[in-house]
């Protein structure tokens, strides 16, 4: 085979032209994968703290404003009630218990002529309303009706309610009762920032003296 022959092969086979680009690969290597998927891993990872967060911001802003609307619902109910206090069917006083977190009167629940028992009591973060009738013989041993006036009642540092007299002082006399303030703070996360207060002072109608 002449020199020119040996050349023109040696041009031409297929086994040379691999040779020529066998060093020049195409795509990522391990590592440019490696960095690749870190980073990658770090966007999601974010991603996903930015959608929990605002999840669970939707769902305490749904919670509170839940919470805030049934707490403002009870305050009034509270108010129209109390209000409307008078002595029981027997006779009795129109307050049977003033305390901080607990608090009876009787008043017309019903608008059927008859003072029922009503009783609002804290317990646990909830309020709490107990109804009891009168009954025939008017001694209030009936079934009672309880139910939930409102949820997440954060009330740790200040009294739900507050007593006063014709002076605007507070008393712990119950014969000398004439407004009683209302106070419930309302909080789903039990954190400071995240309070809300609602208030009402009641003028007791049946009982004014000098208001």
């Amino acid at each position: 085979m002449s020199a020119k022959e040996t050349q023109n092969i040696a041009t031409h086979s297929p086994h040379y032209s691999v040779g020529l680009f066998s060093t020049r690969k195409s795509g990522y290597t391990l590592i440019e994968m490696i960095v690749a998927m870190a980073i990658f891993g770090v966007l999601v990872a974010m991603s996903g703290d930015y959608i929990i967060n605002s999840l669970r911001s939707t769902r305490f802003h749904a919670e509170q404003e839940t919470a805030i609307q049934e707490a403002r619902r009870g305050v009034e109910n509270f108010t129209r009630e109390v209000r409307g206090a008078n002595s029981s069917e027997r006779g009795y006083y129109a307050l049977g218990r003033i305390e901080d977190d607990d608090v009876i009167f009787y008043t017309d629940v019903n608008y059927d002529d008859q003072m029922d028992r009503v009783r609002y009591f804290h317990h646990l973060g909830t309020l709490y309303r107990v109804v009891t009738p009168p009954g025939p013989s008017g001694d209030y041993q009936m079934p009672t009706s309880t139910s939930t006036i409102s949820i997440y009642v954060t009330n740790d540092a200040e009294p739900i309610f507050t007593f006063y007299d014709n002076d605007y002082n507070e008393t712990d006399l119950i014969n000398e009762v004439r407004l009683i303030k209302m106070i419930l703070v309302i909080n789903v996360t039990d954190q400071a920032p995240n309070e809300y207060y609602l208030e009402s002072d009641v003028h007791l109608r049946n009982l004014k003296d000098n208001l």
